[in-house]
């Protein structure tokens, strides 16, 4: 089973992203927290160890790069970490990927486009 990991502030989000997963693969388990903090603190506590985490950039209490810095420190980083972020601009991409995600998706407007995207991205790290 894929378990999945969703650090976004924007609830809305949260939940387009869940229906995207449920309309890729059905069985993929989900979880959400609002920014990196909480998510460094879910991590220990969830049952099955997450394969993945999305990742969005500009959040409060702790944003994107810091939890990636954060996670470095942790026995999670061997976690696929995807940045998912509305910003397109290379700088943040650079950083992102130098902070040591492996990918970076723009948020998109349309369902389709996001389940093309998440699940390309599971594919391209063999999870689907």
């Amino acid at each position: 089973m894929i378990t999945c990991l969703l650090i976004d502030d924007d609830l809305d989000d949260h939940d387009f992203f869940r229906i995207a997963l449920e309309q890729i693969n059905p069985e993929i388990s989900s979880h959400f927290v609002e920014n990196g903090l909480s998510g460094l603190k879910l991590l220990p506590t969830l049952k099955q160890r997450s394969k993945v985490i999305f990742l969005d950039l500009n959040m409060p209490v702790m944003g994107g790069l810091e939890f990636l810095s954060e996670l470095l420190k942790t026995n999670y980083q061997d976690i696929p970490v995807t940045v998912y972020s509305t910003s397109d601009e290379r700088f943040f991409k650079q950083k992102a990927l130098e902070h040591g995600a492996v990918a970076y998706l723009t948020k998109t407007s349309t369902m389709n486009a996001l389940v093309e995207g998440i699940g390309n991205e599971l594919k391209n790290l063999s999870l689907l």
